[in-house]
């Protein structure tokens, strides 16, 4: 993983090209591969800071190859982190209203389908910038996909308001753990969540990105 300092600890697996990796640029997070379900294309980590643990994945969904695979993979994360917080940030190749694309593709619709029926939420905003952008084009997607144990505690999903050196638009999110008496955590991930409107199937809840934890002393 080139043009990152070596003081950041970077989580990227398998003998390939890497296409999804992880990198935690703070000390006070720590962090544990989970490398039994991590390869070129997903990155499965367990996080503890001050009281707080979840899971992080990091995937990548090839557009060449078939959808099945990469929904077998999250099937496979969700299972093994069952009863634990749980981010998984997809750069999924699809496209769906569900997820405020302007269109909806056979990809889209299939993963589209899954999320509806996991108790998984899909947590972006309506916020009109697109999370991919090229003078090609631009899509939303990227998509985060969240369990019931961290929906509720995600706060601030923004997109594009800092620049990110990269075709992929910059996510911010917060993970609010307290009201008073905190202090703040940078931290890497994504964020997204879903509404109900014109018949589109969302989730109201109450995902490369930079998330600030907020801890309670």
């Amino acid at each position: 993983m080139a043009g990152f300092p070596k003081s950041f600890r970077i989580f990227a697996y398998g003998n390939g090209r890497k296409r999804a990796a992880v990198i935690v640029n703070n000390n006070k997070i720590d962090a544990v591969a989970v490398q039994q379900v991590s390869d070129e294309d997903a990155s499965l980590i367990e996080f503890s800071c001050k009281g707080l643990k979840f899971y992080g994945a990091s995937l990548y969904f090839a557009i060449d190859q078939d959808m099945g695979r990469d929904i077998g993979k999250v099937e496979e994360i969700r299972k093994l982190t069952r009863g634990k917080g749980l981010i998984i940030s997809i750069d999924s190749n699809s496209r769906s209203k569900l997820w405020h694309d302007t269109q909806t593709n056979q990809r889209g619709k299939n993963l589209g389908e899954f999320v509806i029926t996991s108790d998984l939420f899909l947590m972006n905003e309506d916020t009109g910038i697109p999370t991919f952008e090229t003078i090609r084009g631009r899509s939303w997607i990227d998509l985060t996909l969240c369990n019931n144990i961290l929906a509720q505690k995600l706060r601030g999903w923004t997109c594009g308001e800092n620049e990110s050196c990269s075709d992929h638009n910059l996510i911010r999110f917060d993970i609010e753990t307290g009201t008073t008496g905190c202090n703040t955590v940078d931290f890497s991930w994504k964020r997204y969540h879903i509404k109900t409107e014109d018949g589109e199937i969302r989730e109201q809840t109450g995902l490369e990105l930079a998330c600030r934890i907020w801890m309670c002393e």
